[in-house]
């Protein structure tokens, strides 16, 4: 029975190692042409080119070559992967040709033909040697070929690494020679910059799909030719009309074979040969993984954020407010803010020339909610003032609104709460601000975030129960109702049957508005008594809300 078992396992894997023994020899060039594009366009019934899209294409040669096969195992492979002639084309709706793309210089056309080794073992990477100081999108750009070459030939599902992250891939054999390999769940190396919104109803609804289809050669199981298409639709919830489309594709074509004319290198393990490549090389080759690298923007001719709010200046005077000029101008510098540090977000709020447009740049720096935009209006703006508030106010009101607060921000905005402030009404614009943050902070899902939550939750209870008279009673009461926590509810319940009709009637507005999860058959029956007047008699608004 033992060695019945030891046969067949023998037998599995003589399969699996027969499938990738010839593929891809040692001593030949494979050239292929290769072509990727994106396309940017409103949603199509089909995921096809139109004369609407805007985008680019790139389009160059690449050569594999395999440079050692393992001695025992034939279908363990150090491939070699460079890239010539990559020429770049953007598309726009006004194209002079009849695909639409017209040839641009680019940083492409100065890409080094270095190369880019792969230990590939049975149809799948293990690991890539870069070249050290490569360019970063030189080096992505091979990573995203490098990740057509890994594709199994045999129905499977496995979780891969590649250029799209890390992935769960499934692999389908349709006929012989055809594959077809669809990723899904990718979660990619660095922590993405969307943010959807809490609420829903702001949100936005993203699907995607990643496909991959191989046709290879029957003989070896060669790459013949693969084509990609990956999508991604985003749609707004609140009007699903209001959409958009990203369509890529990859081409990748076997175009011919010639002999290596490579010196052989020596080694019977990967990094006895990596080692010799790097000497014959003279290049220091790093190792990593398939995933890209993030590609930090090199622009020569941008301006600086200085330079941008000066251009804008005009158009974001108070004169323009709500034009479609300074909405733009608002979109612009906000992007620039995004990549800027403390000191140009500081310097553009301290600057005289820019004193009519601060209350405007205030509501960008709020909005750009990066660590060095907060620290830079921090430290710009002064929150002891007893009567020049306007400025705070108007900071505070517009970082209320943040999709995606900090714990930072919030938590030194909660100590100026705890320390309160000269002018009263600052004060009170500060509260709700702090209770609106938290409820969004909340929202976002980490349990990490729950001892905050609970802490100014618990905070801003404790003040109202010390609330004497009405209008500090009303203050917390609106907190609570803009942070809306489930653990408020008895404590609003309670202001409803004690306090004031005023106060009472805004703890019950307050309970009217929690989720309706909230609302539970305890709560059901305390507005059953509310209603009947069974504790006290209330006034008409409270028991029509209680209802």
């Amino acid at each position: 029975m033992r060695l019945s078992s030891r046969f067949s396992f023998t037998g599995i894997l003589l399969l699996v190692t027969s499938a990738f023994s010839r593929q891809y020899e040692v001593g030949t060039v494979y050239e292929y042409n290769y072509e990727t594009s994106v396309l940017l366009n409103e949603p199509q019934l089909r995921p096809v080119s139109t004369s609407k899209d805007v985008g680019f294409r790139l389009r160059l040669k690449a050569e594999v070559t395999p440079v050692w096969q393992h001695s025992s195992n034939p279908s363990e492979l150090i491939i070699q992967l460079t890239v010539s002639s990559p020429k770049l084309s953007v598309k726009g709706r006004q194209g002079n040709t009849p695909e639409g793309f017209v040839d641009k210089p680019s940083k492409a056309d100065s890409f080094k033909n270095t190369p880019l080794f792969v230990h590939w073992i049975s149809g799948h990477i293990s690991k890539v040697f870069t070249v050290r100081g490569e360019d970063v999108s030189s080096v992505n750009l091979k990573k995203g070929i490098a990740s057509l070459l890994q594709v199994q030939v045999q129905n499977a599902e496995r979780e891969e690494v590649d250029a799209s992250g890390r992935c769960l891939v499934t692999y389908v054999s349709t006929s012989s020679g055809k594959v077809a390999k669809l990723k899904t769940n990718c979660v990619p190396s660095s922590s993405s910059l969307f943010f959807n919104h809490t609420n829903r109803v702001l949100g936005a609804e993203i699907s995607s799909t990643v496909s991959t289809s191989y046709e290879l050669r029957p003989t070896d199981n060669v790459i013949l030719k693969a084509s990609g298409l990956e999508t991604h639709f985003l749609k707004v919830e609140a009007r699903k009309t209001s959409a958009s489309e990203v369509i890529s594709t990859q081409l990748f074509e076997l175009t011919g074979e010639r002999k290596s004319s490579a010196a052989k290198v020596s080694g019977s393990t990967e990094s006895e040969i990596i080692r010799d490549l790097a000497k014959k090389s003279r290049y220091e080759l790093v190792p990593g993984d398939l995933m890209t690298e993030e590609d930090v923007r090199d622009c020569i001719a941008c301006k600086t954020l200085q330079e941008l709010v000066s251009n804008f200046k005009s158009t974001l005077s108070a004169r323009n407010l709500g034009t479609q000029s300074s909405a733009l101008a608002f979109i612009r510098l906000l992007r620039k803010m995004r990549e800027s540090s403390e000191s140009a977000i500081k310097g553009v709020l301290t600057t005289k020339k820019n004193s009519k447009i601060v209350p405007q740049l205030l509501d960008i720096v709020a909005s750009t909610q990066t660590t060095y935009s907060y620290k830079a209006a921090f430290k710009f703006l002064n929150f002891q003032e007893e009567k020049k508030i306007f400025l705070p106010e108007r900071y505070l009101l517009t970082i209320a609104l943040a999709t995606h607060p900090s714990q930072v921000v919030i938590q030194d905005l909660y100590e100026l709460v705890k320390r309160g402030l000269p002018n009263s009404h600052l004060y009170e614009t500060l509260v709700y601000t702090v209770a609106s943050l938290v409820k969004t902070y909340s929202r976002m899902g980490s349990p990490s975030q729950k001892p905050l939550v609970n802490e100014v939750t618990s905070y801003l209870e404790q003040q109202l129960q010390r609330c004497d008279n009405t209008p500090c009673k009303l203050l917390y009461v609106s907190a609570l109702k803009t942070l809306q926590q489930r653990q408020s509810i008895p404590l609003l319940l309670s202001v409803v049957k004690t306090a004031p009709t005023k106060a009472a009637t805004n703890a019950m507005r307050a309970v009217q508005t929690m989720p309706t999860e909230y609302i539970d058959d305890k709560v059901l029956n305390e507005l059953d008594r509310i209603f009947l007047g069974l504790d006290r008699y209330h006034d008409s608004s409270v028991k029509i809300i209680a209802a």
